[in-house]
């Protein structure tokens, strides 16, 4: 969770100053927000390894280079890696669709989704932590356990993205002066932040699921849900929106229910499959 949090206050300190400029520093505009990415990202990567040396019992270098889980771990990265397409491509297209419509409205675009993603990085921080728990109570096959405790994690979830929700609604009108002071893109932004606020809870459910299955080592489902919403759900709500003229709305109306499928589909098939489990009583004594 400091990582993420770490990253995502780097991110979001750098964006406003390289994209529009800030005494001194030149306005940058998509290639600041290149650089801001890359100097969180360079944030993230040493703090990874400072605990990893500091805090672990684990080398840079592995001791030795077969392992029985090697393959299951092999195939799900392969499965994570086409997932982080998926939502790669959602990315490009939001900034895609934003640039064309002009430099205000990438700059009120770019505001929205870096407060968008530090509220991800902060309740995925969590989701993380229960996946540690799933993924504990999963190799023990304790499904009522496991069960009870997902769900905790989905509610605690939603409790936290609705208390950013909150904080969001109550600052409406003043949390973008604190990234610029161009009234062009303040407008912009006023008039599609809502749906950056209503995203919140709704966030929550697919971010707590996704912990919960890559604590449940099950990449092909992720990899499968984010294909669906993106290319069955983002891509063409997006593309019909715009060419409706709803600009911003046509976008953040993609993301909303791109994560509005993606908790579905997840719920869905974790009560599918689970919920029998643990209602039938087994779990260790």
């Amino acid at each position: 969770m400091s990582i993420s949090l770490a990253g995502a206050a780097v991110n979001g300190v750098l964006n406003p100053i390289l994209i529009f400029g800030w005494q001194g520093i030149p306005a940058m505009g998509m290639e600041g927000s290149a650089w801001s990415s890359l100097a969180a990202q360079g944030v993230m990567f040493g703090m990874a390894i400072h605990y990893l040396l500091c805090r672990s019992p684990f080398t840079l270098w592995p001791k030795r280079w077969r392992h029985s889980e090697l393959l299951g771990l092999w195939l799900l990265s392969s499965n994570l890696f086409a997932r982080t397409i998926a939502l790669n491509a959602c990315y490009y297209l939001g900034n895609r669709y934003a640039t064309g419509y002009g430099q205000a409205y990438i700059g009120a675009h770019s505001i929205a989704m870096q407060i968008w993603l530090f509220s991800a990085f902060f309740i995925d921080g969590y989701a993380a932590a229960g996946s540690v728990l799933v993924g504990r109570l999963n190799g023990e096959r304790n499904w009522r356990d496991l069960y009870r405790v997902s769900w905790q994690v989905v509610r605690m979830s939603v409790t936290i993205g609705s208390v950013l929700a909150v904080i969001y609604l109550v600052g409406y009108n003043h949390i973008g002066g604190l990234f610029t002071t161009d009234v062009a893109v303040l407008e912009l932004l006023h008039g599609v932040f809502w749906m950056v606020v209503l995203t919140q809870p709704i966030n929550a459910v697919a971010f707590a699921f996704d912990g919960i299955y890559k604590g449940l080592g099950n990449g092909k489902i992720l990899r499968n849900v984010l294909l669906i919403s993106t290319f069955g759900v983002f891509v063409p709500i997006a593309w019909g929106a715009d060419a409706l003229g709803w600009q911003l709305i046509a976008i953040w109306s993609a993301f909303l229910g791109w994560m509005i499928i993606r908790g579905a589909l997840l719920a869905i098939h974790f009560e599918k499959h689970f919920a029998p489990l643990a209602h039938s009583g087994r779990s260790l004594p």
